[in-house]
């Protein structure tokens, strides 16, 4: 029998969908049926009640009872493997790749048909799928050495196209296979070897502002049925959170290719509640699962505005479009003979990402400011009313 360390990766990849609340309910409305037919249908079942009292040393207890313990061990326990096979059934499917290079064979029509059935038209969990998925697999050494340098023929002229040659036999020979062992290691113990070299490398080391260059955003619609921005606004605010929702308490169907092949949700876990936070040299991502406010910036006022409310029956819920509402109209109404800006300090996060690290950890020091940018930072999103008019943006969309 394996040791322990040898079958945790194996129980912490399948320990999460064993414990679906569906799974678990229906395993356990399994274990009713048995128990009741194991104590209806006594007889058939004598020699292995008898069994079952010797190894759980369940003497003391009346028959019946007896019976109708084994019972349920019996039905969720065979269910609980039946769904153990399923996934790993369903993980083995997930491997294949000939969907991709070979669609119209027998074998993809065969595996296609597997898949389905087994994977079935249930509603999901967002992450259900996640410890099924194929890992990203690292590329052949040679093949990427030999489509490197076929990459840069056309760019190079003879004479540094041979100097390159001449450099990728060394590297081949020395630095090569040392790098590929380490990124093959890496492939090992991680879900995903790419991830944070592609986050490091593409995005938190480059010292440019991400204003505009980095930063996603989205702009509310000209067609809504209303002009009154406020009204647009708390349709807009609900509507992002009842997202988030779905994806905080894991209600989002899972997305598929072709309506078949799970993908990768991961990228959902910080789409929200998540902030960049600068640093030198290399920024970092911080997430705030439990978070439940956003932040509503108005000529330079953060306004934190609670989310969620409790229920007539004390449980959360999210807040209504009225009630959205109701509290954004006198805030807008306070800022809106203001002026200028109250505050300045944002501006600071559109500079250069090394100088807008050293004013963050000179606010920090202050123990109101740390207060504040955490509140800032932790919330589910930032919604801005903004009173210039970008007239050339205005003007292309009208044509």
């Amino acid at each position: 029998m394996p040791s322990l360390p040898v079958i945790a990766p194996f129980l912490g990849a399948t320990g999460r969908m064993m414990s679906y609340r569906k799974n678990f309910s229906e395993a356990a409305a399994i274990g009713f049926i048995s128990a009741l037919l194991f104590t209806v249908f006594s007889d058939p079942v004598i020699n292995f009640v008898d069994f079952g009292e010797k190894w759980l040393g369940l003497s003391g207890l009346p028959y019946q009872m007896n019976s109708a313990l084994l019972g349920f061990i019996v039905g969720f326990g065979t269910y609980r493997i039946l769904l153990l096979m399923r996934i790993q059934i369903l993980k083995m499917l997930l491997n294949y790749q000939g969907w991709m290079t070979d669609p119209k064979s027998t074998t993809t029509k065969m595996w296609a048909l597997m898949l389905n059935a087994l994977k079935g038209t249930g509603n999901y969990p967002t992450f259900f799928f996640q410890p099924m998925l194929p890992k990203l697999p690292v590329p052949d050494f040679n093949q990427t050495c030999d489509k490197f340098i076929t990459s840069m023929r056309p760019l190079l002229s003879e004479e540094d196209f041979m100097n390159l040659l001449t450099a990728m036999i060394s590297f081949k020979e020395k630095e090569g296979p040392i790098l590929q062992n380490r990124l093959l290691q890496k492939a090992q113990s991680e879900e995903n070897w790419l991830k944070e070299i592609w986050q490091n490398l593409a995005y938190l080391q480059n010292r440019i502002p991400i204003a505009v260059n980095v930063n996603c955003y989205a702009t509310d619609r000209k067609d809504l049925p209303t002009t009154n921005r406020v009204a647009r606004a708390s349709n807009l605010i609900h509507y992002v959170l009842s997202f988030y929702e779905s994806v905080w308490n894991e209600t989002l169907r899972p997305q598929y290719l072709q309506d078949m092949i799970p993908i990768c949700m991961n990228g959902y876990k910080q789409l929200f509640s998540t902030t960049r936070i600068p640093g030198d040299p290399i920024d970092h991502l911080q997430t705030y699962p439990e978070s439940r406010h956003i932040i509503v910036i108005r000529k330079g006022n953060f306004y934190k505005l609670d989310a969620f409310a409790p229920d007539s029956d004390g449980k959360e819920r999210l807040l209504t479009v009225t009630e959205i509402h109701s509290i954004l109209e006198p805030l807008i109404a306070e800022t809106e003979t203001s002026e200028a800006d109250s505050s300045r300090v944002a501006v600071f996060t559109a500079q250069k990402r090394d100088y807008w690290a050293k004013i963050r950890n000179r606010l920090v020091e202050i123990p109101e400011n740390k207060e504040s940018l955490e509140i800032v930072e932790s919330a589910i999103a930032m919604f801005s009313f903004d009173d210039e008019s970008p007239k050339r943006l205005l003007k292309k969309m009208e044509c």
